[in-house]
């Protein structure tokens, strides 16, 4: 597969952010031209997908990035557990606007990373399982 890149930028909000903060950049991102919007996910920051529920209310074409995996346990989350996050977006904004990635990355910071490679791995190997079951359960092959 050839790598992609995008050429139009996104936004990010903390999943603490208030919903008033977020719906305003949310559709300034948008009138800017600006292709997505992510939202730090519901392990820090509670109210992630109520935040990314509303920046997709009030715009058109935003897509909305949530993470589905926590960069700071080694352990892989459970394939049903990442499955039931994507199925929750989904049925918040609609699949043609979810973007999954993990959590806010996996924060390696020069010396000390906080998630080893192996272990991004095998996350990154469960949101493709998660989303391909989605994909399937949609009709979507």
């Amino acid at each position: 597969m050839e790598p992609s890149w995008s050429s139009t930028p996104g936004i990010a909000f903390f999943g603490a952010d208030s919903p008033t903060r977020v719906t305003g950049w949310a559709r300034a991102a948008e009138r800017a031209g600006l292709a997505s919007a992510w939202i730090i996910e519901d392990y820090f920051h509670p109210g992630a997908y109520a935040l990314a529920a509303a920046a997709a209310a009030v715009t058109e074409r935003l897509a909305i990035g949530l993470g589905v995996v926590n960069q700071k346990h080694a352990t892989p989350e459970a394939l049903d557990e990442v499955a039931g996050k994507i199925d929750r977006a989904i049925r918040l904004f609609g699949r043609e606007r979810v973007l999954l990635h993990p959590d806010c990355g996996f924060a390696t910071f020069a010396d000390n990373p906080i998630c080893d490679a192996s272990a991004a791995e095998a996350k990154l190997a469960v949101i493709a399982a998660a989303a391909a079951r989605m994909r399937e359960r949609l009709h979507l092959h």
